[in-house]
């Protein structure tokens, strides 16, 4: 996918997340372990929901945010898709599964970052904030459920 503007942007993650969902869900019947299983399938849906809310954030954003070039900024840092599958996340221990889900959030939150250092004010501002905000409160939200998985 070539980006160009926020909304580029947006759909990326939009895809990545959609990408995460579908190897989650391809994973979690053959998982190493019932705990093992039990993330990939919370993962599976906490994905879809990414999924859907990024959706419902494009469809509510500023026009101008969306249409706001970034072109400049990732022909010097070039956003390399995760290839989720590329060794089957039921192979990994939950624990892996769930660092390796983490690192690919923070990549995410990286480039939100960055791209707002570039745009410090204005609707291309709100726009990344609220991406930000976004993925730090999932972020939150699966570090809280992964705990309580490790309770049990």
């Amino acid at each position: 996918m070539q980006i160009e503007s926020l909304r580029d942007v947006l759909r990326w993650a939009r895809e990545y997340h959609q990408r995460a969902h579908e190897c989650a869900q391809h994973c979690s019947d053959s998982g190493q372990s019932e705990r093992t299983k039990l993330l990939l399938r919370y993962l599976a849906d906490h994905e879809a929901k990414l999924v859907s809310t990024l959706d419902a954030f494009e469809e509510t954003a500023h026009v101008n945010a969306l249409n706001t070039w970034c072109v400049e900024y990732l022909q010097k840092h070039p956003v390399v898709p995760h290839e989720n599958c590329i060794k089957p996340l039921a192979d990994l221990s939950a624990d892996e599964i769930f660092l390796n889900v983490m690192h690919q959030h923070e990549q995410i939150m990286d480039l939100y970052e960055h791209l707002l250092a570039q745009f410090p004010a204005g609707h291309a501002a709100e726009f990344l904030k609220g991406l930000r905000e976004l993925e730090e409160h999932e972020d939150m939200q699966m570090a809280k459920h992964y705990q309580q998985l490790e309770d049990l």
